[in-house]
């Protein structure tokens, strides 16, 4: 009995001194193995899914800030323009008032793109053969949003009869019966164009509720889409623009409140007013004669010297 239980304990020793089978080391190093891989690729494929992906497009507040940016620079453009040609810029026309290309291909000249300006042939259509390749070379200043690095604009002008960009006819400065600071030159809108094209901007075109636009004055505002935005679109109509409805505010807003009169003091009376039957008699002493300009003093004049003549 003594015999078995040694040798029993001898197989149990030389058990325990020999490693793992090597299916068992086989079947270790696979595990670790995929555990090592599993556990590397799990943060790529983390990272991958946190990542947004890559947008063209402008964050909204600086692409306001850049809309802002560049129609400040165009209404500078429009008013170097006027200095030059002493009218505002329109579509470019031929002999017979046919738009050929749009006002903004007139003021490259005035936003440092004049070399752009020298390729057109400005007596010919926006999309003939020689122009419509320069379609693609939009300057910045025209491209926002979506339409950055495409050949379309989101700005755009209104050409209409008594509009400031009517196709045609050179508006000057005095034809602003409204004024300057109350007539609208160009908006966003929400139906871009090709930025040579010569368009109108009509009233089935898309325009957002708040817009960004450029007064002939060279101002920009963010106006309110309404009756009173009509009004402003007009050179000499005559209206009476309500501000308050067309930036978009409440009249309360705007309105100053009254203020209660208070009645006012009376000054306190240190002198008694005397009536007429007890003042004195009028003063008959004589007023002394105010002295006038003295005569002028008359000057002799030395004659001319003698000569003896003997």
């Amino acid at each position: 009995m003594n015999r078995r239980t040694m040798l029993v304990g001898l197989m149990c020793l030389i058990a325990a001194s020999c490693g793992p089978s090597d299916g068992a080391k086989e079947t270790e190093k696979t595990s670790s193995g995929t555990t090592t891989a599993d556990s590397k690729a799990t943060p790529a494929s983390q990272s991958d899914a946190g990542t947004p992906p890559a947008t063209t497009s402008a964050p909204m507040g600086q692409d306001r800030t850049l809309l802002t940016n560049s129609l400040k620079q165009i209404g500078l453009a429009f008013h170097n323009y006027y200095d030059t040609r002493m009218h505002f810029p329109n579509d470019i026309t031929a002999a017979d008032r046919t738009p050929l290309l749009s006002w903004r291909v007139a003021i490259l000249p005035f936003i440092t793109e004049k070399e752009l300006y020298e390729q057109f042939k400005l007596d010919e259509p926006w999309d003939s053969p020689a122009n419509k390749p320069l379609i693609a070379k939009m300057p910045k200043i025209y491209a926002f949003g979506n339409e950055v690095g495409k050949s379309k604009t989101v700005l755009r002008g209104f050409s209409a009869s008594g509009q400031a960009l009517e196709s045609g006819k050179n508006i000057d400065l005095f034809d602003f019966k409204d004024g300057t600071s109350n007539t609208i030159l160009i908006a966003e809108t929400e139906s871009p164009v090709e930025w040579t094209k010569p368009d109108s901007l009509e009233s089935a075109a898309r325009l957002p509720n708040r817009l960004a636009v450029l007064f002939a004055d060279g101002s920009v505002k963010l106006v309110h889409l309404g009756s009173e935005f009509r009004k402003a679109l007009t050179i000499a109509g005559g209206e009476i623009i309500n501000y308050a409805d067309l930036l978009g505010e409440t009249s309360d807003a705007i309105k100053v409140p009254a203020t209660k009169m208070q009645p006012v003091a009376p000054l306190p009376n240190t002198s008694p007013i005397l009536p007429p039957s007890k003042l004195g008699p009028p003063s008959t002493a004589l007023t002394p004669p105010i002295p006038g300009p003295k005569p002028p003093t008359t000057l002799r004049l030395p004659g001319p010297p003698t000569t003896n003549t003997k």
